[in-house]
């Protein structure tokens, strides 16, 4: 453990006892999910993940001082409420809240709502984990008070187009810059794959589900990390199969919406752009995974059998460094025509 390090565990202080409890909720709702994949080996991992982890989320009033770097809740000068904290490893420098309590230079608020520090910076985490936040508080508050949110978060472009864009920016976002003491401060955790909460997110874009008249297939391609390395040998399948690729970080929130919704079958490697299958017409879209042999992930698979979206996967390569595969051209196109029949 590094100095630095060691200073952070030494002065900051944990508290899981939730004072001001105002919900509480744990379950497993995959748990003993019946499993058909066409892989085992997908089989085995959805069935593992769907056994071993709990799905939580919680709601806490308390009277607390916001921190600037991760935006976590803290009571007196180093105790850090525990429900406010998604990442534990992940320690504030102290050196703001010193600062705050002894030279002053801290805002003071008396109603607000915490929603995130810097977890919101993915677009996945963002909207499964923070930004329902307000779902699940608007039951047991009125949100009439600001709504407190990292510098990173709210400088992200998919941020600043939602709360322009729709029914968000009718609250009082305020960036999260300094210490902000809290008299009655509102801490949340949502459940990560609540049906109607997902629900309600689409419905600040998408009013009506559109109905294609004709298949719409289209391929969410990555670049960078987690990408198909041999992806020249599987562009020409695509277009066999007359399949669009697409780069959702192209296109704003509302172009995004529209073009998944009008989509009747998603292929897409495992990553932040297959969080759009959320604007999906669910009834009447197929998903296809695509994801490394050894880092097989479940995000998803929950994703789509909570909105009841036909979904499978298929299996690359192993990972590189860089979490990157190949994907062999045979069984993609053999995996293709089952999909489309």
């Amino acid at each position: 453990m590094s100095l630095n390090s060691r200073i952070k565990s030494l002065f900051w202080k944990i508290d899981d006892s939730n004072r001001g409890l105002l919900h509480e909720k744990a379950i497993k709702p995959f748990e003993n999910y019946p499993l058909k994949f066409s892989d085992s080996r997908v089989n085995d991992a959805v069935g593992y993940h769907n056994n071993q982890w709990f799905h939580n989320e919680i709601a806490v009033r308390t009277s607390a001082t916001v921190e600037p770097q991760y935006g976590y809740a803290v009571e007196g000068l180093n105790n850090i409420v525990g429900s406010s904290i998604r990442t534990r490893g992940n320690l504030p420098s102290p050196i703001p809240m010193l600062k705050a309590k002894f030279l002053g230079g801290r805002r003071t608020l008396k109603k607000a709502v915490l929603i995130d520090g810097s977890m919101g910076i993915n677009y996945f985490h963002f909207l499964s984990d923070v930004l329902h936040k307000i779902y699940l508080l608007e039951e047991h508050t009125k949100i009439d008070c600001p709504l407190l949110i990292g510098k990173q978060v709210y400088s992200k472009p998919f941020f600043q187009f939602m709360i322009t864009n729709s029914e968000l920016s009718k609250y009082d976002w305020q960036v999260i810059d300094q210490p902000i003491s809290v008299d009655e401060l509102y801490v949340a955790r949502p459940m990560p794959y609540e049906t109607e909460y997902w629900k309600r997110t689409k419905h600040l874009f998408i009013k009506e589900d559109s109905a294609p008249s004709k298949r719409n297939a289209i391929f969410i391609n990555r670049k960078g990390t987690r990408r198909i390395l041999n992806f020249d040998a599987i562009k020409p399948i695509l277009e066999k199969f007359g399949i669009n690729e697409v780069d959702p970080g192209n296109l704003n929130i509302n172009e995004q919406a529209k073009l998944f919704n009008s989509a009747t079958h998603v292929i897409g490697i495992h990553g932040a752009g297959m969080t759009n299958v959320m604007f999906c017409n669910y009834e009447n879209t197929k998903v296809l995974e695509i994801c490394s042999n050894n880092r097989i992930g479940t995000q998803y698979y929950w994703l789509c059998t909570a909105l009841g979206i036909n979904w499978d996967m298929m299996l690359g390569g192993e990972a590189d460094p860089t979490q990157s595969f190949e994907l062999n051209p045979e069984q993609l196109e053999t995996r293709l025509n089952q999909f489309f029949h």
